[in-house]
């Protein structure tokens, strides 16, 4: 007998049998009903203007806290920076730093930008409030560098999948998962 795994809606759930290929036992039914996708944290910064400068001439530190890591991020303004060269810097650190997030940036409908964040991960943490990561003012930094910049607002926070198989509700912090060791 050969197993196989078939969904009737691909867009929403693939199954695959990754179990043995061979077997006695008759071919067992599943039925999957997905309620929610596991989502990542997405923080988008506060919208400034590309040309304008929140920041004066200085250092600044904060931190991002990514499960129970803190990670130190410094950088300069210069005279010559603007909200624009500020934001892309940004960008390129957490970017070159490879812990987890990947930043971008958003524009509004008045040409504003803002540095988008998102985890890389899916699915709530096993912290208090659920969240992946957090940024935060550092010590060091006589400026208010995330407030300024809104580093810490969240746009999305991260959510488990939700989903039944047989009727018998789980959850699950990524979109993958396999069932019995035997489908995926």
């Amino acid at each position: 007998l050969r197993k196989k795994a078939v969904s009737g809606n691909t867009a929403i759930v693939d199954a695959k049998y990754i179990g043995e290929e061979e077997g006695t036992d008759e071919a067992e039914q599943l039925e999957v009903k997905v309620n929610s996708l596991a989502s990542s944290q997405l923080n988008e910064g506060n919208y400034l203007n590309p040309s304008g400068r929140n920041l004066s001439k200085g250092e600044y530190f904060f931190d991002m806290n990514i499960g129970e890591y803190t990670y130190e991020f410094s950088f300069s303004v210069r005279e010559d920076d603007d909200n624009n060269s500020i934001q892309e810097k940004l960008i390129r650190l957490f970017n070159r730093a490879n812990i987890g997030v990947t930043a971008g940036k958003a524009t509004d409908e008045n040409g504003n930008q803002a540095i988008s964040i998102e985890s890389n991960s899916t699915g709530a943490s096993g912290s208090s409030d659920g969240l992946i990561f957090s940024i935060v003012e550092n010590e060091k930094s006589d400026g208010k560098v995330v407030a300024a910049l809104g580093l810490n607002n969240i746009k999305q926070k991260p959510s488990n999948a939700n989903f039944s198989i047989n009727g018998v509700e789980h959850t699950a912090s990524a979109n993958t998962f396999s069932v019995k060791h035997q489908y995926q």
